[in-house]
């Protein structure tokens, strides 16, 4: 059941997906800046991908991880916004007001699988699994 939900939630977020690298090519000419955008964007991706398949399998990786996934998503979200602002001149509260919404939009059925898995993770410590009988 946990694998069909974070399969679900992934296809029901390729969309959003689609549409932020469609964004991110506006970039292009930036060329270096593209390069760490499309970076935070897999860094977050594969931080979401190991909460998820840790939690099909029933193990918690620990608060660390947890929060260095939230902070790694944060900027995933924000990585465009902000090199609009930094090199393209454009103010960061319209990029992000713009951008941000339609993402968090797109986006949401993994943004809250996120979300939900941030607090499961954080929970416990790490590398306890909930299908161990209790010592």
């Amino acid at each position: 059941m946990k694998s069909t939900v974070v399969l679900a939630c992934y296809v029901l977020s390729a969309g959003g997906m689609f549409l932020m690298w469609i964004g991110a090519m506006s970039l292009q000419r930036l060329g270096g800046v593209l390069f760490v955008v499309l970076f935070l964007w897999v860094a977050a991706f594969m931080a979401h991908y190991r909460m998820s398949m840790a939690w099909v399998d029933g193990k918690r990786l620990g608060k660390t991880f947890s929060f260095a996934s939230m902070a790694s998503g944060l900027l995933g979200f924000l990585a465009v916004p902000i090199a609009a602002t930094l090199f393209n001149g454009e103010s960061f509260a319209h990029g992000a007001a713009t951008i941000v919404p339609f993402e968090f939009l797109l986006m949401s059925p993994a943004t809250a699988l996120a979300l939900y898995l941030n607090r499961y993770h954080a929970s416990t410590p790490a590398h306890v699994s909930q299908s161990e009988p209790p010592k």
